[in-house]
């Protein structure tokens, strides 16, 4: 275990502290010092679930570019640094200097980086697990338009990991996620209104949605779409046939009744001159 006054030697880490006081009552966050075998793939982006992979693949020969650059006001290359940091890939693994680059990067405005914080914090990589403040980070970085960032708390919310569970909220999140072009987050806000979970029951819009999620070849996407074309057919014509019959019955305007009444009114006068 890495000591404390060891990590408050980062101011950056010093706020995560102050942070998860404030939210989360007496639970403290302090970096640990894991089994290091388990970070051994931790640059194989597709075996760590849901962290964003950077624009490049690390190279340890670039380091010292991402140092320059990331002291030169870039907030990638600060993001970069920090994974550098984070994996050791070249330089020695270090998690109070990750941290701090991280905090760089995201008082940047990286949202890439504030959504690795979450991710961080939901793992529990370099730092102990806190669903409380894997939801903040995410947060953060989905009012920046992180679309996997809408889709992980979505999740929590759903779940009821770190935040209090509501469906509605989830649904939320997850429309706003497929929105921004996430597969998973159409296919799971598809899923909520076929259900009717936090939303009004809708087969037709869940069929959009299971489409949009098709179109990225996700899951069983193309099956759900096919599963609920009759029925979203028979709901779209009974729909189109309830908007022809309203807009037949739509009564006449004040107006309409004005130009009768007048009308009636000529007629009448010209019977009486005629007279």
């Amino acid at each position: 275990m890495i000591k404390t006054n060891n990590i408050l030697r980062s101011g950056y880490c010093t706020l995560l502290l102050l942070m998860s006081l404030s939210l989360c009552g007496t639970d403290e966050v302090m970096a640990q010092n894991p089994d290091l075998s388990q970070y051994a793939n931790f640059i194989d982006y597709s075996k760590v679930e849901n962290l964003e992979p950077a624009d490049q693949v690390l190279n340890a020969a670039d380091y010292g570019r991402y140092v320059r650059e990331a002291n030169q006001g870039d907030s990638e290359a600060m993001r970069m640094v920090a994974l550098c940091y984070l994996t050791g890939t070249g330089t020695e693994r270090d998690f109070n200097e990750a941290w701090r680059w991280f905090g760089k990067a995201s008082e940047a405005g990286n949202c890439e980086a504030q959504y690795d914080i979450g991710c961080l914090f939901r793992d529990g990589y370099g730092v102990r697990q806190n669903y409380e403040q894997s939801s903040y980070w995410f947060r953060k970085a989905a009012s920046n338009g992180h679309a996997k960032a809408m889709l992980n708390i979505g999740r929590q919310f759903e779940q009821g990991q770190g935040v209090l569970q509501d469906d509605r909220i989830a649904a939320e999140y997850y429309w706003r996620s497929a929105e921004h072009g996430s597969p998973e987050g159409a296919y799971r806000y598809a899923s909520m209104l076929r259900d009717g979970k936090g939303v009004e029951r809708n087969v037709v819009k869940a069929a959009k949605y299971f489409g949009m999620a098709a179109e990225a070849d996700y899951a069983d996407s193309a099956e759900q779409v096919a599963g609920l074309r009759p029925e979203a057919a028979v709901v779209k014509a009974r729909q189109e046939k309830s908007a022809r019959t309203r807009k037949v019955s739509t009564p006449k305007s004040k107006n309409d009744k004005a130009g009768k009444s007048s009308t009636k009114k000529d007629t009448k006068k010209k019977k009486n001159s005629r007279k």
